[in-house]
């Protein structure tokens, strides 16, 4: 029974993604093209980076809601680097990006672990600074096609290859497949979630439950700020108010992307999920609804799949309830 429970959950995500493509098919034809579905893989792949830095922090137990602030950071640094900043090599830029990223993350880490502050009380003061900060270095204005850019600036987010193919695709098999192995297979990924399932026993069997929180705020702010300069290059240009929405979006990937494995966070389902959010905003953009058509579907999905995960847990905690006290009856009838 419970083999054939995780069967429906597994398939419940890869199946609402073949419906909502099949119903957008049939209502605009032109959404099964090549061109529109690498569109919208295209389109995913900012969310699903995010997500994924998502799905490693709150394996560990905690919430990081400066995910947009970091998303933010990363293209603004990017802009900057190369426009005022006066670099003249994309690659140095974006390891000065990366660095700056992987500090905020540190800091994240650093006021939750070692000043006591709780995780999302530290992080959505770390997001409201952040865009202060961003607003006032940009004068709250957009920056666009800066003649200091080099021609690359736009390589990640616009390049295609064998002509139908884009880059950025490529770039989020590379970092999902990294991030499912050190969750899945490497053990500190492990130690990870076992320190997010019980912080207290993971302690008392000799993880180093700090540690775990560091390396996964570091991930997470890390990729985060890599969405942010991923999203810049497609645009070409960045501001200090394309984040806004990324928290929003990065959890709903996320909590959606759990439903798949019974409630556990998971790389596959957070892909699937980015795709689904992806298809939904193209397909209402095809049939020229109104934006906030997107901000209630957005929300509506949000709060299915909270629901969702919450039920699943609710089940399997009242399932392992009936099994211990199986046992017990057990025990008790053999002594």
């Amino acid at each position: 029974m419970n083999n054939k429970k995780h069967m429906i959950a597994t398939l419940s995500l890869p199946t609402v993604v073949l419906l909502v493509g099949a119903v957008f098919t049939v209502l605009v034809p032109a959404f099964f093209s090549l061109a529109n579905i690498m569109t919208i893989l295209a389109a995913a792949t900012v969310s699903a980076i995010a997500g994924l830095g998502c799905t490693c922090v709150c394996a560990a137990g905690e919430m990081d809601f400066s995910v947009g602030a970091a998303y933010t950071m990363g293209g603004i640094s990017m802009a900057l680097l190369l426009g005022k900043g006066g670099m003249n090599s994309y690659l140095l830029a974006l390891v000065v990006t990366l660095l700056l990223c992987i500090c905020y993350g540190l800091i994240n880490a650093f006021l939750h672990v070692r000043v006591g502050l709780p995780s999302f009380v530290a992080t959505y003061a770390m997001y409201a600074l952040t865009y202060g900060l961003m607003k006032n270095i940009t004068d709250s204005t957009p920056i666009y096609n800066h003649s200091k850019w080099p021609e690359c600036f736009t390589f990640i987010g616009q390049t295609y290859l064998f002509g139908w193919l884009p880059f950025q695709i490529i770039l989020l098999f590379v970092i999902s497949i990294l991030v499912y192995v050190f969750i899945s297979k490497m053990r500190s990924g492990k130690y990870m979630f076992m320190v997010g399932a019980n912080a207290t026993a993971a302690k008392y069997v000799g993880i180093n439950v700090n540690r775990m929180k560091v390396i996964a705020f570091v991930l997470s702010s890390t990729l985060a700020g890599f969405a942010g300069v991923v999203y810049t290059s497609m645009i070409n240009g960045a501001s200090a108010f394309t984040g806004e929405p990324m928290l929003m979006t990065a959890l709903t990937v996320l909590m959606l992307g759990s439903v798949m494995k019974s409630g556990v966070y998971n790389v596959p389902g957070t892909i699937l999920a980015a795709i689904l959010l992806a298809m939904i905003s193209n397909g209402m953009t095809m049939m020229n609804s109104p934006d906030w058509v997107d901000d209630v579907i957005q929300g509506s999905v949000l709060l299915l799949a909270i629901c969702s995960m919450s039920l699943v847990r609710i089940f399997e905690a009242k399932r392992i309830e009936r099994e211990a006290m199986v046992v017990q009856e057990q025990l008790a009838e053999d002594n």
